[in-house]
């Protein structure tokens, strides 16, 4: 969480520093074009693909280089009882916590903040989860928790489209050049006080071999201001 927090703040003095920049440059300029062609500088947008799964984005259309460079920010963070477990006092537990921060920049290559652009950004992932069973009903000392933690990090390139206006529709892909691990370990803690480390390898999933390679793809849609 505190390393979101500081990633979150880097992010905002960056934004800051940049619109100040762009103001005393030449605000009457960067404000006139973006009146003229209705740049709508201010985004707000729901993004679906791998690896945000589901959260919000947000972007600014900064007057630099004639308009054609944006800030972006997408946030994703859920918590759910997927695994459908409970501890080992009974009781439910949410499971599954997910989270996903990406700060970066777009470039729009034809028009100011529309159609097709690339960017560059820095992402977090974190998840955290935990499965509990029994091996043998008939003995209690079977009874364990299992645990995940996984933390992952990496920079990214994407190239996507912006289409339409005030509604937008935003296709993108792209590439972590740090790609998601191919394994994943877990700790399982049995309710006699033992552990035992497992190791699961991803690479048998046939569906996952493209995202265990670097490919990222996301479709989103939302609003201009």
């Amino acid at each position: 969480m505190k390393s979101l927090n500081l990633l979150f703040s880097v992010f905002l003095l960056l934004l800051f520093t940049t619109l100040t920049f762009a103001q005393e440059a030449d605000p009457i300029k960067g404000k006139n074009l973006q009146k003229e062609m209705k740049l709508r500088p201010i985004r707000f947008g729901v993004k679906l693909g791998f690896p945000n799964l589901l959260g919000g984005n947000v972007e600014y259309l900064t007057p630099l280089l004639n308009n054609k460079l944006s800030a972006n920010m997408d946030y994703s963070k859920f918590k759910s009882d997927w695994f459908n477990t409970e501890d080992l006092s009974g009781n439910d537990t949410d499971n599954l916590d997910y989270s996903f921060l990406d700060l970066g920049a777009n470039y729009y290559f034809f028009k100011p903040g529309k159609g097709l652009y690339s960017g560059l950004s820095y992402s977090s992932i974190k998840f955290n989860g935990a499965m509990s069973y029994e091996s043998d009903s008939n003995n209690e000392e079977a009874s364990a928790i299992e645990y995940y933690d996984v933390k992952h990090s990496t920079v990214n390139l994407k190239v996507g489209a912006r289409l339409g206006g005030l509604f937008y529709f935003r296709p993108e892909v792209g590439y972590s050049f740090k790609p998601i691990p191919k394994t994943v370990t877990s700790e399982t803690v049995y309710s006699d006080g033992s552990r035992e480390s497992t190791i699961y390898s991803l690479e048998d999933q046939e569906y996952l071999k493209p995202l265990l390679s670097g490919f990222t793809f996301n479709i989103g849609f939302g609003f201009a201001f």
